[in-house]
């Protein structure tokens, strides 16, 4: 019978987002979780000569304003990530999925207008399957290739 294997450390599981409300600089606000983060030094790195104090990031639920600009919706990392409703001032609104503060995934874009378009983005542009809707109430389906549709189909609507 061999020696008894060794127990693997389990990874350090994240402290719990922290919840509160704070002012930027600017005048803008936030509102909902988040973390205090201290960069980790590079390896090899010497170390500061004064300690480096923690730096509060948006993490998990919340909401951000700026002004006529809203955000509410999944931060990670201090960035808008997972699902989230942005409110431009033009009274634009996206609402969908984000990754690294852009559009990403499946969202929903309103124009101010009240033209939309639903369906698949990549880096802030359309990009796969979508549904674009004018005021007038005349949809395009189909492909959307880097924020263009070649080969779109009208989609007739009865009345």
């Amino acid at each position: 019978m061999g020696p008894p294997p060794e127990e693997e450390e389990a990874p350090e599981e994240p402290a719990p987002p922290l919840e509160g409300t704070f002012q930027y600089h600017s005048g803008a606000t936030y509102e909902g979780q988040y973390i205090l983060y201290t960069p980790e030094l590079e390896e090899g790195a010497p170390p500061p000569e004064e300690e480096i104090p923690p730096t509060k990031m948006r993490q998990g639920k919340g909401k951000f304003v700026d002004g006529d600009y809203s955000y509410e919706g999944d931060f990670e990392m201090d960035e808008f990530h997972g699902q989230g409703i942005f409110k431009y001032a033009s009274g634009a609104v996206y609402e969908g999925a984000w990754e690294h503060n852009k559009y990403c995934g499946q969202g929903k874009y309103t124009w101010p207008n009240g033209t939309w378009y639903d369906g698949a983005w990549q880096e802030n542009k359309m990009h796969g399957a979508g549904l674009y809707k004018d005021t007038e109430g005349h949809e395009w389906r189909g492909e959307y290739e880097n924020g263009a549709g070649p080969g779109l189909v009208n989609q007739l609507v009865q009345l």
